[in-house]
Parts: C-alpha cells; structure tokens; sequence
C-alpha cells in the first residue's frame, strides 16, 4: 500500500485556504500539470457521504472514478475515498491548521492500493508513490503561489 504525506504553508488565514480548497470549481486549477480532471456534475457544495463522479486523466489515460467524501470539519478538515475507479483504493485527507494569523498549514495524505498484485506493487515501488508525492507538491506550490498572487495584488491595490 502506498502513503504519501505532503505539508505547506501557505499566505491564507485557514478558514479562506478551507474554503478555496473544498469549492470543486478550484479543484482542476490546482491540480493542472500534473492532473485533468472533469466533473460528471461540479456540485454546488460538497457534504459528508456525497458522491462525486469525475473523469481523471493522467499521462493521456482517462479513467472514470467516483469519489465519497467520508470526514467534514468544517474550516479544517476533509477526507474521501474512491468508491469506484482504476485503483484498487485511494483516501486522500486535507488538513488546514492556523500557522498564524495570516499562514496556514496544508496536510495532505494520500494512502492508495494499486491493482495487479505483484505487478502493481512493484511499480507502487517503483514508479507510483514518487509520482503521486510530486503530484501533491505541485498541488500545494500552485495553491501556495495563488495565495501569494493573491496577497500581492490586495497590497498593489491598496497601495495605489
């Protein structure tokens, strides 16, 4: 089984990072890169149990997966697994904790299980977990600098 734990600060006081990051309309902004991902239906807002159906294209392959949200704390907190999709499991958590009053912390952890037994472990070993932590650190640069962009453009406008 693969696990990967990738954490970050980011310029955002935690409940604006929370909301940004649960709001699905952001979801194909940060995962660009390395990701595309399309909504069969963008919900307006996610809540625990719902399901969500998305096509995941990674290296040109496209793969239809639904996806339940399983924990909801409100401004802190969100995790879900995939219920269907070409992994045997995936759960992935987001975690935002007050660094200060204006840095927040992102925790992600993604805990995943490929399929094809002793072939899928061995490129798991090889090949999968490098390339999901580097997925999720792209993540968090980009989120990381959006923010940033963010912050400087409120300070240029309040400066001018």
């Amino acid at each position: 089984m693969g696990h990967v734990q990738v954490s970050r600060l980011v310029p955002s006081p935690p409940r604006a990072l929370f909301n940004f990051l649960v709001n699905p309309e952001n979801v194909p902004e940060t995962v660009a890169g390395s990701l595309r991902i399309e909504f069969a239906r963008t919900p307006p807002v996610l809540a625990p149990g719902m399901e969500v159906e998305a096509v995941v294209t990674r290296y040109g392959i496209a793969v239809r997966a639904i996806f339940r949200i399983e924990t909801w704390e409100d401004g802190h907190r969100l995790s879900y697994r995939q219920v269907a999709g070409f992994l045997r499991s995936w759960e992935h958590s987001l975690q935002v904790d007050e660094h200060d009053a204006h840095t927040s912390r992102l925790t992600e952890v993604i805990s995943f299980r490929m399929p094809l037994g002793l072939i899928g472990s061995l490129l798991d070993d090889v090949f999968v977990r490098r390339d999901v932590e580097r997925g999720l650190m792209m993540r968090q640069n980009r989120i990381a600098s959006l923010f940033a962009g963010a912050e400087a453009m409120a300070q240029d406008v309040w400066h001018a």
